[in-house]
């Protein structure tokens, strides 16, 4: 073996540190270090200054090298990498660290770590200082094409969350999200054309959004859906679509459209009666929260 290469030592010394022959592991380590490998100083640092039981050395060293791989390759502006430092640093309750390795990956347009820088400052930092970090974060991540990024951006501008309260704003970022298929994007720009805020009321287009978010599986559109099929608002009146939306709605555990299914189990429309299926909904729906369809169970029971 060459001992001019640090990466045979370091092998050879695991291989010694493994079978117990701690002194003599330390030496390979140590000429590692000495040659400038940052592997085999920071295994000195892990398996020695700390003490760390024989039967875990090897888990222990593996993860030293690692974690000195990981920044090297982070060093190198691999982003992905950045991300992963952040969180050994975010593990290791480093948050400085953790915030600076998610922004720097952030800037190499890795857009979870835009997200969690984000989410990160937005958490723990915000109030403590007044400026506008977690929108620059938010803004990146939209600007990769990331729908949640977008839609939290349209939320902060349509309530004034830190910036002047813009609804043209907010139906910009609303409605990027939704071209990205985010679902909240769509029900935000259903919700704009159903109240006519920075736009034309328009109860066709606002079926048509909430239509694309409950494909998207927002639960509360697809009862909203269900309602605008029900009263034939923006829509031709349609009792078994109507039916067919609150189901989706409370299937997806939406307690308004399990009590609108309840009501149509009840009163035989869209669907044929059946007092089973009523209770049933009712149960779910109050089992969800809502407070109405607990009280009918409530008055039924007495």
């Amino acid at each position: 073996m060459a001992e001019s290469n640090p990466k045979e030592l370091i092998f050879l010394g695991i291989t010694i540190y493994t079978d117990k022959d701690f002194t003599r592991a330390k030496e390979y380590f140590e000429k590692a270090c000495k040659l400038n490998d940052a592997d085999g100083c920071i295994i000195l640092r892990e398996a020695y200054s700390k003490a760390i039981a024989s039967e875990n050395a090897r888990e222990s060293i593996e993860k030293a090298i690692e974690h000195t791989a990981t920044a090297k390759a982070c060093k190198s502006n691999d982003a992905e990498k950045c991300k992963d430092l952040a969180e050994f640093y975010f593990n290791a309750n480093d948050l400085k660290n953790a915030l600076e390795y998610y922004s720097k990956s952030c800037k190499l347009n890795n857009v979870e770590g835009c997200m969690l820088s984000a989410t990160f400052y937005n958490d723990m930092i915000k109030g403590l200082k007044k400026d506008k970090k977690d929108l620059e974060y938010y803004s990146k991540a939209c600007e990769l094409n990331y729908g949640d990024g977008c839609a939290i951006l349209g939320d902060i501008y349509h309530n004034g969350e830190g910036v002047t309260q813009n609804f043209k704003k907010a139906f910009k970022y609303y409605s990027k999200a939704c071209k990205l298929n985010n679902g909240e994007g769509c029900s935000k720009l259903g919700g704009d054309y159903f109240l006519g805020e920075s736009v034309t009321q328009d109860l066709k287009k606002a079926f048509g959004y909430y239509s694309k978010a409950c494909e998207l599986n927002e639960a509360l559109t697809c009862t909203l859906v269900g309602e605008f099929y029900r009263d034939g608002e923006g829509v031709t009146k349609d009792l078994k679509k109507a039916f067919e939306y609150s189901a989706k709605a409370c299937e997806l555990n939406d307690a308004k459209g399990c009590y609108a299914l309840a009501a149509f189990y009840n009163e035989g429309k869209g669907v044929a009666k059946d007092e089973k299926q009523t209770t049933e909904n009712l149960e779910k729906s109050c089992k969800l929260g809502l407070k109405e369809a607990c009280d009918i169970l409530k008055e039924q029971r007495q």
